[in-house]
C-alpha cells in the first residue's frame, strides 16, 4: 500500500517537473545557438524538489516534501490506510492519464546540432525567469502547486487523499424470491387430445398428436410415473412455495392460433403459451406474442435459456419465442443414427478388413471419435451387412426376413444436409436472415446427398419408411443402422429393444468435419412464448425466467431428462453417452425451418432421396420470390412488436 501511494505521488511530481525542465531546456538551447553576443542577465533561480520521504504512522502514511530552496518550508500531508486510501489511489491514476500529453514536449527539447557561429550581436535581452515551485498545498484532498511564473493561478495536479463518500444503499437482490400474493400463473399448453374423434382430428391437422408437452405441469397423482414427471412436479411445488403463487395449465387441442385469437378477442389473458414451433412463428407475425428482448424481468443471457435459440430465433433484434432447460422438446427432436451393437460386433472383423485393416473400425465409437464417421463409410459398412433372403419382392426388409445394413427414415436427407454444415439461411450483422443455400458449399452438400441416397442412383437399394416402419424393422434385430429422433429412441426403442443398441451422431460428408444436429421443428417441437394479453405482465416475464432457472437446478427437469432418462436409459452405454454430449453441444437452429413459405426449400431438401432428378436448380430459381416473402415476414415481425401497448 505504502509503495503504491509513494509511487503515484512521485509519478505526478515527475510529470510536473518534466514539464518545467523541458521548457527551460528549450530556452537554454535556443540561447546558446542563437547568438554569440554578451550573455544576458541570469534568470531568477527556480525552486525544485530536493527529497520526498514517507513515514508509516498509525492509520496511514505521512509524506514529507523538501525543496532545494532552504527558505521554503517542508510540506507534510497524511494519507490514511484502508478502503478510502484505495479509492484515492484510483483517482490519482486517472489524473495521471491527462498529464501524459505534455510529456511529448520533453522529447522535442532534445538538443539539436549546434549552429554555425554567428556574427557578434547586440546584448541579449534579459532571460526569462526560471519556473520554480513557490508553494504546494492540499485542498479538499487534492495537491495544488503554485509556480513562480504564475503565482496567481495554482494548478491542481491530482488527488492524494480519498473523496468522502457515502455508502450506497444496497439494491434488492433480483434472485431473491418475491411474494406474488397467491397469484395464479396461467399457461396455455399443447396437450394430448385423447381419443375424442373431433379433437384428435383437429390435433392431427395442426401437429403430431402423439407428442405432448410433458415438462410444464404434472398432477400429484401422475408425479411418480417416471423421473421427468417427478422432477416437473417437484420443481413446480418449490416455485409455488418460494414465490407464493399457483401454477395452472390450460390444455390446448387443435389450432393454438385460433384459440389465441379467440382469447385476445374475448380479453382472456395467459401468462405463457407453450406452442408448437410453426404455429408460434405464425402467431408472432399476427402480433399475438410479445418481444422478449428488452424485458425488464428477463435476463436472456441466463444459461438456463438455450443461447443458440436466443441468437438464431430472433429477427431484427425481436425475439418472440425461445427454448431452454425448461423445454425438453428441442432436444427430443434432435436426429441421430442408431446402431445395433450386437450386429456390428458380429461383422467387425469383416469391416476392419474392408477398410484396409484399419483397427479403429473394430469399435464403431472409435470411428466416431476419430472423425471417420462419414456417409460414404456408413454406406460401405451397410452394404457389407446386406443379405436379401427374400429375393421375390426385390427389396430389402427386415420384417420379411432380410438382413438390412441401413434403413433410412423418410425425411432424413434434410437431417444429413444440416449434419454436414448445410443451411438455408444465415444471420447477418444486423440480425437479419439471409439466404445461403445457393453457396458453393451447400450446393456440394446437396449433390453429394443426391449421389449417395437417391433411390434412382447410389441409394437404389436403401429401404426407407416413416416412424412406424423404422421402429418395426429395427426392433427385429436385423437392421444395422437407421435414423430417428431422440424422442423415438426414448419412447419406442429403449422400452422394446431386446438387444444392445448404440447412439451415433449423423454421419458427415467428409472425414474430420464437426458433427451437428439440427433442431428440426416439423410439426411437434414446442417453443415458449408470452402472449400480448397477460393477466400480469411483470409476473409473466418473471415466471418465464424462474421456470427456466429452476429447471436447470440439480434434481430438476433437465437433469431428470438428460442425466436420468437419456444417460441411464436411452443411451445406456458409455459410448452412447459420450456421443450424446457431442449431440447436445452441437444443436443447430435455422429460422427458415419455421417459415416453409420462404420458397418451400425445406421440402426440396427432404425429397433429395426420392426425386427423379436433382432439384437444386429449382431451389435457385425460387430464391428471388422467396426473398420477397422473407422480407415481408421480417417487416411483419418488426412491426408486430409493441403494437398492442
Amino acid at each position: 500500500m505504502k509503495r503504491r501511494i509513494l509511487t503515484q505521488i512521485v509519478l505526478l511530481l515527475l510529470v510536473v517537473t518534466m514539464c518545467v525542465l523541458s521548457s527551460c531546456n528549450v530556452e537554454q538551447f535556443r540561447g546558446e545557438t542563437g547568438a554569440t553576443g554578451e550573455k544576458g542577465d541570469t534568470g531568477a533561480t527556480g525552486n525544485g524538489i530536493a527529497n520526498i520521504t514517507t513515514e508509516k504512522v498509525d492509520g496511514g502514511t505521512k509524506v514529507i516534501i523538501q525543496y532545494t530552496d532552504p527558505t521554503m518550508p517542508n510540506v507534510e500531508f497524511f494519507i490514511p490506510d484502508g478502503e478510502k486510501g484505495e479509492q484515492g489511489e484510483q483517482g490519482l491514476q486517472g489524473e495521471q492519464g491527462e498529464q501524459g500529453i505534455p510529456g511529448e514536449a520533453g522529447e522535442k527539447g532534445d538538443k539539436g546540432d549546434k549552429g554555425d557561429k554567428g556574427d557578434k550581436g547586440d546584448k541579449g535581452d534579459q532571460g526569462e525567469a526560471g519556473r520554480g515551485i513557490l508553494k504546494t498545498e492540499i485542498i479538499d484532498g487534492c495537491l495544488w502547486i503554485t509556480f513562480s511564473d504564475d503565482p496567481e493561478n495554482p494548478i491542481n495536479v491530482g488527488r492524494v487523499l480519498p473523496e468522502e463518500t457515502t455508502t450506497p444503499e444496497e439494491e434488492p437482490d433480483d434472485d431473491e424470491p418475491i411474494d406474488m400474493g397467491g397469484y395464479v400463473y396461467k399457461a396455455y399448453v399443447r396437450d394430448f387430445a385423447g381419443t375424442d374423434p373431433s379433437a384428435h382430428e383437429a390435433q392431427v391437422a395442426n401437429g403430431n398428436n402423439d407428442y405432448r408437452c410433458i415438462d410444464f405441469w404434472v398432477s400429484e397423482q401422475d408425479s411418480e410415473s417416471d423421473a421427468i414427471s417427478y422432477a416437473v412436479y417437484s420443481r413446480n411445488q418449490k416455485i409455488q412455495e418460494d414465490y407464493n403463487c399457483k401454477i395452472k395449465q390450460i390444455s390446448s387441442y387443435g389450432s393454438q392460433i385460433d384459440h389465441l385469437l379467440d382469447c385476445f378477442a374475448n380479453g382472456d389473458g395467459y401468462d405463457l403459451t407453450i406452442i408448437t414451433a410453426r404455429p408460434a412463428a405464425q402467431a408472432a407475425t399476427y402480433g399475438l406474442l410479445q418481444n422478449l428482448k428488452g424485458s425488464t424481468y428477463l435476463d436472456l443471457s441466463n444459461p438456463s435459456f438455450d443461447q443458440n435459440s436466443v441468437k438464431e430465433l430472433s429477427v431484427a433484434n425481436k425475439l418472440y419465442f425461445l427454448s431452454g432447460d425448461m423445454n425438453i422438446s428441442t432436444m427430443d427432436v434432435l436426429p441421430l443414427t442408431v446402431v445395433n451393437m450386437e450386429f456390428y460386433n458380429d461383422i467387425a472383423d469383416v469391416v476392419v478388413e474392408e477398410f484396409g485393416y484399419d483397427t479403429s473400425f473394430q469399435n464403431i465409437y472409435n470411428v466416431v471419435q476419430r472423425g471417420k464417421w462419414t456417409m460414404e463409410n456408413m454406406m460401405q459398412i451397410a452394404e457389407l451387412a446386406n443379405v436379401d433372403i427374400d429375393v421375390s419382392d426385390g427389396a430389402l426388409s427386415a420384417v420379411n426376413g432380410d438382413t438390412v445394413g441401413y434403413y433410412q427414415y423418410l425425411n432424413s436427407s434434410i437431417w444429413y444436409y444440416y449434419g454436414s454444415g448445410g443451411r438455408i439461411t444465415q444471420k447477418d450483422a444486423s440480425d437479419l436472415p439471409t439466404f445461403v443455400v445457393q453457396s458453393w458449399k451447400n450446393e456440394d452438400i446437396y449433390y453429394s446427398l443426391f449421389d449417395r441416397f437417391n433411390r434412382n442412383y447410389g441409394g437404389y437399394w436403401v429401404p426407407q419408411g416413416g416412424t412406424a416402419a423404422i421402429n418395426q424393422n429395427f426392433l427385429t434385430g436385423e437392421v444395422l443402422f437407421t435414423d430417428m429422433s431422440l424422442f423415438n429412441i426414448r419412447t419406442e426403442i429403449y422400452p422394446n429393444s431386446q438387444f444392445e443398441y448404440g447412439i451415433l451422431p449423423l454421419p458427415v460428408l467428409e472425414e474430420g468435419m464437426d458433427y451437428q444436429s439440427v433442431v428440426y421443428f416439423n410439426n411437434w417441437a414446442h417453443l415458449w412464448a408470452i402472449p400480448v394479453l397477460t393477466n400480469n405482465n411483470e409476473y409473466a416475464h418473471r415466471m418465464m425466467e424462474i421456470m427456466a432457472t429452476y429447471s436447470s437446478q440439480s434434481g430438476s427437469t433437465m437433469e431428470a431428462y438428460y442425466d436420468r432418462t437419456i444417460y441411464l436409459q436411452a443411451a445406456n452405454n458409455n459410448g452412447s453417452r459420450q456421443v450424446m454430449d457431442t449431440i447436445k453441444n452441437s444443436m443447430v437452429y435455422d429460422i427458415a425451418l419455421l417459415y416453409p413459405e420462404w420458397g418451400n426449400i425445406e421440402t426440396k431438401l427432404i425429397q433429395i432421396s426420392n426425386v427423379k432428378y436433382p432439384e437444386y436448380a429449382t431451389i435457385l430459381d425460387s430464391l428471388s420470390y422467396a426473398e420477397e416473402i422473407m422480407q415481408y415476414t421480417i417487416e411483419m415481425l418488426y412491426y408486430a412488436d409493441g403494437w398492442y401497448e
